[in-house]
């Protein structure tokens, strides 16, 4: 990839995976801002302006959910890409299933990071390059 660093937002409470996903974001092709709360992250979406969202369901302030609804609802973040890693529900549930336009990763020991961020990379690839169409 050439251009500048593409813009991550990271939303997890869980300290531990905040500093995994540190890692896994750590290289010149990812500009990553990491926060601990779904407030946070609303309010990093309008400051770093990101290509793709990484969140968990469950966080204080704001959960994962008020802040899927709050992106769709806002028509500057609705087409934002949002990836969901969290261990809060199996996807079969009724809940995961009424997300919609995310994709849905459980946590746990059979999750891959690398294939979470190479998803992650195309979705921002693709936002990036439907921005400079004007689309």
């Amino acid at each position: 990839m050439t251009g500048p660093p593409l813009r991550v937002l990271v939303a997890e409470d869980d300290r531990l995976l905040r500093a995994l996903y540190a890692e896994v974001f750590a290289t010149p092709t990812w500009d990553a801002v990491l926060v601990d709360n779904g407030l946070a992250a609303l309010v990093a979406v309008g400051r770093c302006d990101p290509e793709v969202i990484i969140l968990d369901l469950h966080m204080p302030l704001a959960d994962g959910i008020e802040v899927i609804g709050a992106l769709r609802a806002d028509p500057a973040s609705e087409g934002l890409p949002v990836i969901v890693i969290s261990g809060a529900y199996r996807r079969d549930h009724p809940v995961v299933r009424d997300l919609t336009r995310v994709a849905y990763y459980e946590k746990g020991v059979a999750l891959d990071l690398a294939e979470v961020e190479d998803y992650a990379r195309t979705v921002a690839q693709v936002r990036r390059l439907r921005r400079a169409q004007g689309r």
